[in-house]
């Protein structure tokens, strides 16, 4: 009797699936060393899973990276964030984490803030999703990413260059 689980993890967009399996008998199989992983057997296929909210991960991550493009050129494009994150807290009755963290990357120089918002990682991830940074791309640029992000256009594979 075996027992299998999955794990996913992200690279580059694709979730992979791993199993583990490990045998009833695992205590026993230790024996006097100890060693787990001269038992355990691990079953990697690299068989990419996609999903919507991958996808809205890249478009996040798209429209960040072209926002840290336009913060290095003009850092004073952080000042709007700041205001934006200012205004937030003050009309949010309960303090968030979010806005917390978002407040101490903003405290940073602009080439690490940029860096952050282009960095793939669950947190910054998690943080795109509550991003100050909204009003510092233009309509149409805003535009351009959310349609090659559509279902119907949307190609895991394919590099984009939106900067």
């Amino acid at each position: 009797m075996g027992i299998s689980a999955v794990f996913s993890a992200c690279n580059a967009g694709r979730v992979c699936r791993a199993e583990m399996i490990y045998s009833c008998h695992w205590p026993k199989a230790l024996g006097k060393t100890g060693d787990a992983t001269a038992h355990l057997g691990y079953n990697i296929s690299m068989k990419p899973i996609y999903s919507d909210h991958i996808r809205l991960d890249e478009r996040s991550l798209a429209l960040h990276g072209l926002i840290a493009k336009k913060v290095r050129d003009n850092p004073a494009l952080l000042d709007k964030a700041r205001d934006n994150l200012r205004r937030w807290q003050e009309s949010n009755e309960s303090p968030s984490l979010a806005f917390a963290e978002w407040a101490q990357i903003l405290t940073n120089p602009v080439d690490q803030v940029a860096q952050f918002l282009e960095e793939r990682s669950e947190r910054a991830n998690r943080l795109r999703q509550s991003s100050p940074f909204c009003g510092i791309l233009s309509e149409s640029e805003r535009r351009a990413i959310y349609e090659s992000f559509t279902t119907r256009t949307y190609h895991p594979r394919r590099e984009s260059n939106f900067g």
